[in-house]
């Protein structure tokens, strides 16, 4: 299969929305939720932390196993890993089965990460959140609102840049990383400008 038809199926991986159908058969509309956001934070909004979790897993597993299997098998090389592996992302930024129209896009970013580069992106992200919140909530003293806690998970993504630099990952892996970026930044557009006066108040006492 060439990189073309590779791009589409993951393409078409990461726009099923299990999240959003999984809330229309408990009898709730996502869109109707909080934000508007048919991903899984509103899905555990609505309806608790298991169908919550339930719907984590499968973001996250739509943007793993395309990753996984057409990437790291070595199914595509060179420039090819970037539609590809940037592609589940977009699927469910911009999901055909919602009007192309779709969710936030994290989770299955951390699935997409987690198959490239087996699990070892994904947890230096993780890591690097975990530091950003214990210093905003226990050296700042901030509380973190789900508004502020997205931005700080794109924060995240910064220093993550720099371990794979310093890592040996090569430099097309780095691209799809600032494009997966980008794409984040796009979907979060209205978090991100809500939070900055957030990052600008005073510390308190």
């Amino acid at each position: 299969m060439n990189v073309l038809s590779l791009s589409i199926l993951s393409f078409l991986s990461g726009s099923l929305m299990f999240s959003y159908w999984i809330g229309k058969l408990l009898g709730v509309d996502l869109r109707n939720i909080r934000d508007g956001n048919p991903g899984a934070f509103n899905l555990w909004h609505a309806k608790g932390p298991f169908w919550g979790s339930l719907g984590v897993v499968l973001d996250f597993m739509k943007g793993f196993l395309p990753a996984f299997i057409i990437i790291k098998s070595g199914l595509v090389s060179g420039w090819g890993v970037i539609p590809v592996g940037i592609a589940p992302v977009l699927g469910h930024a911009f999901s055909p089965f919602m009007g192309f129209k779709g969710g936030k896009a994290i989770d299955v970013s951390f699935g997409v990460w987690s198959g490239i580069e087996f699990f070892r992106v994904s947890l230096a992200w993780a890591i690097c959140l975990l530091f950003l919140f214990i210093i905003i909530k226990i050296i700042l003293r901030r509380e973190v609102s789900p508004k502020n806690s997205a931005t700080i998970i794109l924060m995240g993504m910064l220093p993550v840049s720099v371990f794979m630099f310093f890592s040996g990952v090569s430099n097309l892996i780095i691209i799809l990383w600032f494009l997966n970026l980008f794409l984040l930044l796009c979907t979060h557009h209205a978090e991100v400008s809500e939070a900055i006066p957030f990052f600008r108040q005073e510390k308190t006492i």
